[in-house]
């Protein structure tokens, strides 16, 4: 096995934890697979890419804004549907009464803190994202419409009423 040492960490590490380059003379890049992703996310959060690419999409949303408008509500959807997948399993329906037409599912806070955390992370995508970012963490759960303003109004559904 080959062997090489980092220039960015000065590690000694196998050819196969460096990315292949055509420009150097042992064929692969003289920083680690580790260092050179650090060196990318730090260089993508920079101001000036993220402004570039920020420019570029609002340019590109006003010449096409049938594309964007469809790619952004698939998008939305997408994301919807992953976190009702993840909070209440495939088919998506509700904890409480079983609904399962998607228009009807909303995202319950079992601790009830949705004021905070909407104002937080911003309603629907924001919080959405937040979720995803960070592997679906409890304290949430799938509810339809009705389960959940009963539950917001008078502190719980009257199916589980209905269910004693």
């Amino acid at each position: 096995m080959k062997l090489k040492i980092c220039k960015k960490c000065g590690r000694i590490k196998s050819f196969f934890q460096f990315y292949k380059s055509k420009l150097t003379l042992d064929g692969f890049e003289g920083r680690c697979k580790n260092c050179r992703r650090f060196v990318m996310r730090k260089q993508y959060k920079s101001d000036e890419v993220h402004k570039r690419k920020s420019e570029y999409q609002k340019k590109w949303n006003i010449k096409n804004p049938e594309k964007a408008k469809i790619h952004s509500a698939r998008t939305r959807l997408k994301l919807r549907m992953g976190i009702f997948r993840a909070y209440s399993g495939i088919p998506p329906k509700c904890a409480c009464c079983g609904e399962k037409h998607i228009q009807f599912l909303e995202l319950d806070h079992i601790n009830g803190k949705g004021n905070k955390e909407r104002t937080r992370y911003g309603a629907g995508n924001g919080l959405y994202n937040f979720l995803k970012r960070n592997k679906y963490p409890k304290g949430y759960r799938i509810l339809c419409s009705n389960c959940n303003q009963a539950i917001g109004k008078y502190g719980e559904c009257p199916h589980n009423k209905l269910k004693k």
